[in-house]
């Protein structure tokens, strides 16, 4: 993560302690995910008490729980390279949600209720009854809105895919690494492919981002099975430094939260800085490298 990415998180931080919250859906490949808290109250300025129920916060959808079961079997029937997200809302509310580009074949199923959904491109709107579905167009945003008198429950079923295409060509480097290197292979490969075979990068000028790639999973694998086959004092050791970082941490921004609220709000670079700083010491923990990021909804 470099000084940019640590200053955008900065501004989230901001946000949080000068400016208004209203809290709506941020969608991540979970089983199912329901609505927390009531989006149209500014969680900042909102009153809260330990003692007192709390107005903003959303209901459990207790009603939708037999829908587990069913949810679960909805799964197994797809194949690999298949993903689905559950949604589940409350009536009056909607969901603004974007498809990325390297997200194909993207449709919405609705399960429970009734939604309408926008296009926001086009400005059409598509009603659909329980049982419907539709196709959504990638690389353009749209909104689910919740008109039943019951909570909703639709899910998105889609193929990412970037990341089939990438998992195509991981397979393709692995097999060609197998063949140089039990000789069946005889043809010399091409300066842009030689990291495959040397598992570094260090003589490489300008590297091929998949290759890039491919060589980042390799050390997470071979990081995992060196875990896997680590002894249980090494075991132990990885456990206590791995919570002493996040506990570290933990403390460090809280502190900075705190010195911000009484002294008020120093320069972004600062904060940014003492971000990174943080992040920077935690890095050499993590031994293995990050490698591109599953693409969600």
């Amino acid at each position: 993560m470099g000084l940019e990415e640590a200053k955008r998180q900065m501004d989230w931080f901001f946000l949080l302690i000068h400016g208004p919250v209203s809290p709506g859906f941020c969608i991540s490949l979970t089983p199912i995910f329901p609505r927390l808290f009531d989006p149209n109250t500014d969680i900042v300025q909102a009153h809260w008490s330990p003692f007192q129920k709390t107005p903003w916060l959303k209901p459990l959808l207790i009603d939708l729980s037999s829908w587990r079961t069913k949810l679960t079997e909805i799964e197994k029937t797809l194949d690999n390279q298949t993903e689905v997200v559950f949604i589940a809302d409350f009536p009056g509310l909607h969901l603004e949600n974007f498809v990325s580009e390297d997200l194909g074949n993207t449709s919405l199923h609705l399960l429970k209720g009734e939604v309408n959904v926008e296009v926001v491109s086009s400005q059409k709107n598509y009603s659909l009854q329980e049982g419907e579905k539709i196709q959504l167009p990638a690389g353009e945003y749209h909104k689910v809105f919740t008109v039943s008198q019951e909570p909703s429950c639709y899910m998105y079923i889609y193929v990412n895919t970037t990341e089939v295409a990438l998992e195509r060509n991981f397979t393709q480097f692995q097999e060609l690494r197998e063949k140089v290197q039990n000789g069946t292979e005889t043809e010399p490969l091409p300066p842009e492919l030689q990291p495959i075979l040397e598992d570094s990068l260090e003589n490489v000028t300008q590297a091929d981002p998949i290759v890039e790639a491919f060589l980042h999973r390799q050390r997470r694998m071979e990081e995992r099975q060196r875990r896997r086959n680590a002894t249980l004092a090494e075991r132990l050791q990885h456990f206590v430094n791995k919570k002493y970082f996040i506990f570290r941490r933990s403390l460090l921004m809280t502190c900075i939260s705190l010195r911000n609220l009484v002294l008020g709000r120093p320069s972004l670079s600062q904060l940014a800085q003492e971000a990174y700083a943080n992040m920077k010491e935690a890095a050499p923990q993590e031994t293995a490298p990050q490698g591109p990021e599953r693409s969600d909804l």
